[in-house]
C-alpha cells in the first residue's frame, strides 16, 4: 500500500501488550513517523482493516524486540491510497 499526503500529526501506531482476551493491559501509542523508524521491516500480520474518510486502521499482531504485541495502526492521508502489486 501506498499512501499519499500522509498527515503525519494525525497518524500514530499503538502497541499493547498480549495477556488474552480480556482483563487489564500496558502498551504504547506513537507517532506513526517514529514507529516506522524504529521498526523498518515490521513483522506485522493485519487481522482486520477498516477504511472511512480520509483515514485507513489496521489492527493485527507484531513482533518488536522479540516481543509479540497486538497493534493498531492509524492512518492519516489526504491524498490517493494506492494498491502497489510486485
Amino acid at each position: 500500500m501506498e499512501f499519499h499526503k500522509v498527515g503525519w500529526d494525525f497518524s500514530y501506531a499503538y502497541l499493547l501488550s498480549v495477556n488474552g482476551n480480556t482483563g487489564s493491559f500496558s502498551g504504547s501509542k506513537m507517532e506513526l513517523r517514529e514507529f516506522i523508524r524504529s521498526n523498518p521491516k515490521p513483522n506485522f500480520t493485519i487481522l482486520d482493516e477498516t477504511y472511512g474518510y480520509n483515514r485507513t486502521n489496521y489492527s493485527g499482531y507484531i513482533t518488536v524486540d522479540d516481543s509479540f504485541c497486538e497493534c493498531n495502526i492509524e492512518i492519516y492521508h489526504e491524498g490517493d491510497m494506492v494498491f502497489v502489486e510486485e
